[in-house]
């Protein structure tokens, strides 16, 4: 937890670690060497390895910095991407190294509390030690990440509008991701015309309906042909009509055939996660 006696914070580098920023009272202006934001109560940003920056025009800030190695995330990526938050986070605008910062999140004040509940408590595992601390603090971290992506928002959108009408849509098609989805059935859903519901989804999530749809679809499939299921079944499955056209579709996606994955798997289980990481 950090708070100033200053105007001005110190210029400083993110060295071999990532920066999350929780902002839990104040204001303060976010610097780099080309921009400056203005941060307050409520925001969340993530600051990436050898990014440069520091505070200006400090009034009564304080917030919490979780530092973590990206590599932590690895085991967890496929689901963790599966989040509503994933991309606005840990996905970059293009820009130099010094400059990278995600962009500007938001969460409100209930879910803010249940946040910093949640820094305390692995604070207190990192300070106390006690026996299996490790183990406590590292999933803490997970349950507190995914919480967090569940939750935050971009600024300019509303928390109780346009994310809480995109999130239940993603939790829809992930729980059944064989339906014949359309625009048309999705956007009347969350009572919008269909042209702003393929705008605000693809704002969130980075992905297009459809887009979004076969690669979800292509996930769970890579799970189910770890197994002896057929192609063909794995296609019915997961929402695959034709499996002409689920092939073609998983090699879009993958390149390869889900033949060739189910081989390559066989040969090296270790693929499943390298595939996974590129959707």
């Amino acid at each position: 937890m950090h708070e100033y006696k200053t105007r001005t914070d110190r210029w400083h580098r993110h060295q071999d670690f990532y920066e999350l920023v929780i902002i839990c009272s104040g204001h303060a202006r976010n610097e780099n060497k080309v921009s400056s934001t203005m941060v307050q109560a409520g925001n969340v940003f993530l600051l990436p390895t050898g990014s440069v920056h520091r505070y200006r025009e400090i009034h009564q800030f304080w917030h919490y910095n979780l530092l973590f190695d990206p590599a932590l995330l690895t085991p967890n990526l496929p689901m963790l991407k599966q989040l509503p938050g994933y991309r606005m986070l840990f996905q970059m605008p293009p820009t130099t190294p010094e400059t990278a910062c995600s962009q500007l999140l938001s969460v409100d004040e209930g879910v803010l509390a249940h946040l910093i509940a949640q820094l305390e408590q692995m604070r207190s595992e990192l300070a106390l030690r006690a026996p299996g601390w490790q183990a406590v603090a590292y999933f803490s971290f997970l349950y507190f990440l995914a919480y967090l992506l569940r939750n935050c928002t971009p600024r300019s959108l509303r928390p109780d509008a346009t994310i809480q009408k995109i999130g239940k849509i993603i939790r829809m098609i992930e729980e059944d991701s064989r339906k014949p989805y359309t625009l048309e059935k999705l956007a009347r859903e969350v009572h919008m015309s269909v042209s702003s519901f393929r705008h605000h989804f693809t704002a969130v999530t980075g992905l297009s309906p459809g887009n979004f749809l076969i690669k979800l679809r292509i996930k769970k499939a890579l799970l189910l042909l770890c197994s002896p299921a057929s192609i063909s079944r794995v296609a019915e499955q997961v929402g695959f009509q034709d499996s002409n056209y689920f092939a073609r579709q998983f090699r879009n996606q993958t390149g390869m055939t889900p033949s060739e994955f189910q081989k390559k798997y066989r040969e090296t289980p270790a693929i499943l996660h390298t595939v996974m990481d590129t959707l």
